[in-house]
């Protein structure tokens, strides 16, 4: 069955054995602020959503740098507020990796995905993804908009762990970063996407009600990363998305027009 709005997505999932979706978030807030409405329609519907971000150790909260065992204590409690906006009903794992700037990035927009990227830091990632990544499952990753090298690592690991698992995989607009780039960059980073795993992205268009709710309560929860001045770029994005394709959030799904999702294999031949 062809996927092409966010409740045939939701009922792909539900058909599946383990109606489960994981949701990859580079940090504590990236997809609290990018796909909050996804997230709450899914779990509404009764889908098992497990939210795992990756790098979750940091030092950095809005005003400078602090103990790095406090700042990591707020952004994990900052979740668990994210939690109880969709209900509490998700399941929330961090992997405890470090993020760039503790790795050393002294600027973390690098644009283009780090080949050169540490092994062991690679495999780490790949082994804890698999193990929370089953076959049959929906994985909703970031399309890396802005170039945060943390949230290209994830992306990456994100078709990889595709080549090796029979899922399903759908990207979202990382946020505020997509605040700042227009449709060329969706577009730029749409045909990385194609020619890296040979399948072309269609949009999901994602519509829940209050979705200007959930979207300021899910920012709401984050007050150590941002100030009220990203919450109104936020507002603005929506507003505009709204405008322009009549939903709250878009996704990019990955499905051959030739073959059911989950899909296995898109992506095969990745280094």
């Amino acid at each position: 069955m062809a996927v092409n709005d966010m409740r045939s997505l939701i009922d792909q999932i539900l058909q599946a054995p383990s109606r489960s979706c994981v949701v990859l978030s580079p940090h504590s807030d990236d997809a609290a602020l990018s796909v909050p409405c996804t997230l709450w329609a899914a779990i509404a519907a009764g889908v098992r959503v497990t939210l795992v971000t990756c790098f979750s150790v940091s030092d950095y909260r809005l005003g400078g740098r602090e103990s790095l065992a406090d700042v990591t204590n707020v952004r994990k409690n900052e979740d668990l507020a994210f939690q109880r906006v969709t209900g509490s009903e998700m399941k929330l794992v961090w992997l405890d990796l470090l993020d760039a700037p503790l790795r050393g990035y002294d600027n973390v927009f690098v644009q283009h995905s780090p080949r050169d990227w540490d092994d062991v830091l690679r495999q780490h990632m790949r082994d804890a993804l698999e193990s929370h990544i089953h076959d049959g499952c929906w994985v909703i990753a970031p399309l890396a908009l802005g170039g945060h090298v943390d949230h290209l690592i994830v992306h990456d690991m994100s078709l990889d762990v595709m080549s090796r698992r029979e899922i399903g995989i759908a990207f979202y607009e990382d946020l505020p970063y997509a605040c700042s780039w227009g449709p060329e960059a969706v577009a730029t980073r749409l045909s990385a996407v194609a020619e890296r795993s040979g399948v072309e992205a269609v949009p999901i268009g994602v519509t829940c009600e209050h979705a200007d709710r959930i979207k300021r309560s899910a920012a709401a929860c984050y007050p150590s990363q941002f100030d009220k001045a990203v919450v109104v770029k936020l507002e603005e994005y929506m507003a505009q998305t709204m405008r322009v394709a009549g939903v709250a959030e878009r996704l990019w799904l990955l499905q051959p027009s030739d073959a059911p999702c989950p899909v296995r294999g898109a992506s095969e031949g990745l280094d």
